[in-house]
C-alpha cells in the first residue's frame, strides 16, 4: 500500500525529535504529507482560576511547538498539517488521531527509561506498538542509534519470519519501502535451540531434527524472497540457530541492515515472535530504527478458522493409521509434551495437542 500520509507523535522534547529525520527521508521520496501530533495533557493540583490560565498557556505552547515543526517540514516541501488534542490519556488521544485522521504509517521516538516526560517503555510507544491498526517504525531514543539514510544509500531492512502467516505482516510494508528506495531485503530465520531440546538421548538424533529445521527454513525463505522478487525487490536469505534476539541482532549487524522490519506477534500470536520478548527485545537493543506491524486482519481469519479445528480433526483421526517403532513413538510423543506447553493457555491448537499426546500415551500404557 502507498505512504500516502505519515504521522509523528512529538512531545516538546529533543528526544522525540529523532524521529523527525526518517519523517523526512520517507516524505521527501514518498511525497507523503506529515500530520504533526503533540498531545496536550490537563495541568495538575491547581485551583479553578490558575487551571483556566494553564490549560491556555499549554495549549498555546503546543500549538506554537507543532507549527514550528510544521514550517520546518514546509521549508523542505514537505506538505504537512498539525493536530494538538487534549487529553490526560496520551495513547488514547494518538489512537484517536490515527482514526479519524487515516496516516498508512506512524513514526515516532521510544524516549527510552531515561527519557524525559511519560513517554517511556510501558508507556506511550509500547502501548501505540500493542494497539495501533497500522504499521509503526520507533526510533530508539537512548544509546547510540544509526540514522536511517535511504536517499544516500538503498537501505537494507531486516525482517525476521517465524514461518506463520503472523510473522509476514511487516512483509507488505517492508516491501513497499524497498520499493521506494530500491532497497533489499534481509528475510531472516532464527531456529531456538530450544525447537531441538525434547528429542531425548543422543546427539545424532538432534543434529537430525535440527537439520529438518534448517532445511525446512531454508526452503520457506526461499520461497518467501521468490514473492519478494516477483514484486521487483531484491531479498537474501540469512538463517541462524540460537537464541532469537541475540541472534538477530547479529544478523543485523553482519549485514549492515539499516532497519529491522518486525511482526508484532509470530504464530498463534504468543510462539517464536511476541510482543514483550522478541520485539521489546529488539526495541531496546536494536542499533537501527524498528518497524512494527501488528497482524490485526490475519488474527481475525484466524479465530474463524480456528473454530472447526477440533471438529475436524476429529473427523479424520480414525483414517489415519501409521506405524512407529517404540524409540519413534517416543520421539513424537516428547515432542506433543513440548508443543503442548509452548502454545498458550485456551488456544485450541494446545488442547488439541494435548489430547493427541493424552491419547498417544494411554496407548503405549495398554501395549
Amino acid at each position: 500500500m502507498p505512504i500516502t500520509k505519515i504521522m509523528v507523535p512529538l512531545d516538546g522534547s529533543e528526544l522525540a525529535e529523532r524521529a523527525l529525520h526518517i519523517v523526512r527521508e520517507i516524505a521527501l521520496t514518498t511525497r507523503a504529507r506529515v500530520l504533526v501530533v503533540r498531545v496536550v495533557e490537563p495541568p495538575s493540583l491547581l485551583t479553578l482560576g490558575d487551571r483556566l490560565e494553564a490549560e491556555a498557556r499549554v495549549v498555546r505552547e503546543a500549538e506554537d511547538y507543532v507549527n514550528r515543526i510544521a514550517e520546518d517540514l514546509r521549508a523542505v516541501d514537505i506538505e504537512a498539517e498539525t493536530a494538538t488534542p487534549y487529553d490526560s490519556d496520551v495513547p488514547g488521544a494518538l489512537l484517536e488521531q490515527i482514526r479519524l485522521r487515516k496516516p498508512d504509517l506512524v513514526v515516532m521516538s521510544t524516549h527510552g527509561r531515561s527519557g524525559l516526560g511519560r513517554w517511556v517503555y510501558g508507556s506511550v510507544a509500547e502501548a501505540l506498538l500493542a494497539r495501533s491498526p497500522v504499521p509503526v517504525i520507533v526510533v530508539r531514543a537512548a544509546g547510540a542509534v544509526r540514522p536511517f539514510l535511504p536517499t544516500v544509500k538503498p537501505p537494507r531492512i531486516l525482517v525476521p519470519l517465524d514461518g506463520s502467516e503472523y510473522g509476514e505482516a511487516a512483509l507488505p510494508t517492508a516491501i513497499e519501502l524497498a520499493k521506494v528506495f530500491e532497497g533489499t531485503l534481509i528475510l531472516a530465520r532464527v531456529v531456538p535451540v530450544s525447537q531441538v531440546a525434547f528429542v531425548p538421548e543422543t546427539p545424532i538424533a538432534m543434529q537430525m531434527v535440527l537439520d529438518e529445521e534448517l532445511k525446512a527454513a531454508k526452503e520457506y525463505l526461499e520461497q518467501v524472497a521468490a514473492r519478494v522478487r516477483a514484486q521487483d525487490v531484491k531479498a537474501a536469505i540469512e538463517i541462524e540457530v540460537g537464541p532469537i534476539v541475540p541472534e538477530l541482532l547479529e544478523i543485523a549487524r553482519r549485514v549492515d541492515a539499516d532497519m529491522i522490519a518486525i511482526s508484532s506477534h509470530g504464530r498463534t500470536g504468543l510462539s517464536e515472535l511476541v510482543f514483550g520478548s522478541v520485539t521489546l527485545g529488539l526495541l531496546r537493543q536494536a542499533e537501527v530504527p524498528l518497524l512494527v506491524v501488528r497482524p490485526e486482519l490475519i488474527a481475525q481469519q484466524q479465530l474463524v478458522r480456528q473454530e472447526p479445528l477440533e471438529a475436524a480433526a476429529r473427523q479424520y483421526e480414525a483414517l489415519q493409521v501409521i506405524e512407529l517403532t517404540a524409540r519413534e513413538a517416543a520421539i513424537v510423543e516428547s515432542a506433543l509434551k513440548y508443543f503442548a506447553d509452548v502454545y498458550p493457555a485456551g488456544d485450541p491448537i494446545r488442547a488439541e495437542v494435548r489430547r493427541i499426546y493424552e491419547k498417544l500415551s494411554r496407548k503405549e500404557a495398554a501395549v
